[in-house]
């Protein structure tokens, strides 16, 4: 079995075997690493992927559907001390003796409590990434990602994490997936439309983002009342879904 260990910009062989302890060992291109079933969640997480995009990759994956997207699991390495993800595929999945309904829930509480969510006004992590003060741009919008940053748009599957931008903002907002990486979200009531929104996506990633970093072309929308992220439809910009 052929999967993509990311971090290490290689190609991995993955082989899973029970040793005489009843342990499992996951060998990666000629290391290993054991572990014991109890310790099987401490490795998951969950990712999320375009579904259009990954059409011929999802058909060789469990997952679950979130709005236009795809949640995946992934199972988390580290090779000479740089961390690294192998994404489970059916035959890793039964290797690691699980449904995945088991390990999707595994993966959920390991994100919920072993990374903490990041949410700031985007002129403060510009501030902190550059080391400069920028000039205040005036958007009103708002960062958010997990601790490591690496794939945390996946916070936005957290309706607990949805909940504490709504308390930065305010007011129910649109959520921007300005790729794998991380989220955008700006309030409803600020003049920005809907359609310079999408416009400014596409843009995003078609000419900034590379084709793997590049999450949806699409728009979402945050309801505090029903604690929900929706997508917001295509129509022309009359306003009334404000």
């Amino acid at each position: 079995m052929v999967l993509n260990a990311k971090e290490t910009g290689r190609k991995a062989h993955i082989n899973v075997s029970v040793n005489d302890t009843g342990d499992r060992e996951i060998r990666l291109t000629g290391l290993s690493v054991t572990f014991s079933q109890e310790e099987i969640p401490d490795h998951l997480g969950l990712e999320l992927i375009s579904r259009e995009r990954n059409q011929e990759l999802l058909e060789k994956l469990p997952h679950r559907d979130y709005l236009d997207l795809a949640v995946i699991l992934v199972w988390y390495v580290t090779i000479n001390g740089q961390r690294g993800k192998i994404i489970i595929d059916r035959e890793l999945m039964s290797l690691l003796d699980n449904d995945f309904d088991t390990l999707y829930d595994m993966a959920w509480e390991n994100i919920r409590s072993n990374r903490s969510v990041h949410i700031a006004p985007i002129d403060d992590v510009m501030r902190d990434l550059t080391g400069l003060e920028p000039v205040p741009v005036g958007s009103g919008l708002y960062y958010m990602t997990l601790d490591e940053i690496s794939n945390g748009s996946v916070a936005m599957l957290f309706p607990d994490m949805l909940r504490m931008m709504y308390e930065q903002i305010r007011s129910p907002y649109y959520l921007i997936p300005s790729s794998i990486h991380e989220v955008l979200a700006v309030s409803t009531q600020l003049p920005m439309g809907r359609n310079e929104i999408r416009q400014m996506i596409r843009e995003v990633n078609r000419e900034v983002l590379s084709p793997e970093e590049v999450l949806s072309d699409s728009l979402y929308c945050y309801e505090p009342e029903r604690g929900t992220l929706e997508l917001v439809s295509d129509q022309e910009e009359g306003e009334p879904e404000r």
